[in-house]
């Protein structure tokens, strides 16, 4: 050390030198900056995926609820209706809306028809699927919905009444 020169003199002569950054500094700045941008947004895009998806299995969640509860409220009128017509997309069935005169397998056929149209308006690209299980002591259906889902999955509900 010189005679004189206080050692905070010294670092103010040597940092003198050093003005500013360089080139290659500032572009790993950058290069760092945007790979956290770029992977904030890849996260949000994800995000917005998966709550598309969510929403689609809850509403498919709603949609075999609903069926179960309209077979539950008239299940001796479900049990009169034939495979043949669940699964068969051109078929038509009576206007059961309120007022209407129906029998009670016509009231059936129409809520399986509403519930049909119901689901292809909340869940377009979805398969429905409602098969007439026949055990020992009564009648049962197993009910699906399948779907691709916006991540590319097969997904599928099922349930049996």
């Amino acid at each position: 050390m010189r005679k004189g020169i206080l050692p905070l003199q010294m670092l103010s002569t040597c940092s003198r030198h050093q003005q500013g950054t360089s080139l290659i500094e500032v572009l790993m700045t950058a290069t760092v900056i945007g790979m956290g941008v770029i992977g904030l947004l890849r996260l949000q895009s994800l995000g917005l995926v998966l709550a598309q998806d969510s929403l689609q299995r809850q509403t498919a969640t709603w949609l075999l609820m609903d069926l179960s509860e309209r077979v539950r409220v008239s299940s001796e009128a479900f049990q009169l209706i034939d495979s043949t017509y669940l699964n068969n997309p051109m078929s038509t069935t009576a206007n059961c809306t309120s007022g209407a005169r129906c029998t009670p397998e016509q009231f059936a056929r129409y809520q399986v028809f509403a519930w049909k149209n119901r689901a292809a308006a909340l869940l377009p690209d979805a398969e429905v699927g409602i098969d007439r299980l026949s055990g020992m002591s009564r009648v049962s259906w197993q009910v699906s919905i399948s779907w691709f889902s916006d991540t590319g999955e097969p997904v599928t509900g099922r349930i049996v009444l």
